[in-house]
């Protein structure tokens, strides 16, 4: 199975994602989930056109993760009739929830106990943090 999902996959998985999102889009984050946090806590093979297989596990953590960057790059927010029109910073589903990166990180440690070739450690210090899940990219000062 290719690494690269379509807006409806993410829809049939259950993710708010509108159809007309950019397939581009789309596959940067996905290798980006791939390359940066699946592919950090299990073994992924990339074929000679870019291709990444991977299981259904892998699949499901890329795609949670893919959804939270996708968010985190663009929260972009159509409304429609009488409701206060908010702007994408202030939307409820403008960016990723809690319970978003809760789940990637239960996906990511499932990955470590069920997954091919899992890589054992600290999820947190393997994986390149690029979608802010383990707060280690982010400097703190008082």
């Amino acid at each position: 199975m290719a690494a690269i999902f379509t807006a409806q996959q993410f829809i049939d998985n259950g993710f708010r994602v509108s159809e007309q999102i950019r397939q581009s889009e789309l596959s940067r984050a996905t290798m980006d989930a791939f390359m940066c946090y699946v592919g950090k806590v299990s073994r992924i093979t990339v074929t000679p056109d870019n291709n990444i297989l991977h299981t259904p596990e892998q699949g499901e953590a890329a795609m949670q993760i893919a959804y939270i960057l996708l968010l985190q790059r663009s929260a972009v927010a159509t409304r429609a009739g009488g409701k206060l029109k908010l702007s994408p910073s202030l939307s409820d589903a403008g960016y990723p929830s809690q319970q978003d990166y809760f789940n990637a990180d239960r996906l990511l440690r499932r990955l470590q106990e069920v997954g091919p070739g899992a890589v054992a450690g600290d999820v947190s210090k393997l994986v390149d943090d690029i979608a802010g899940i383990y707060y280690r990219n982010v400097n703190l000062s008082l």
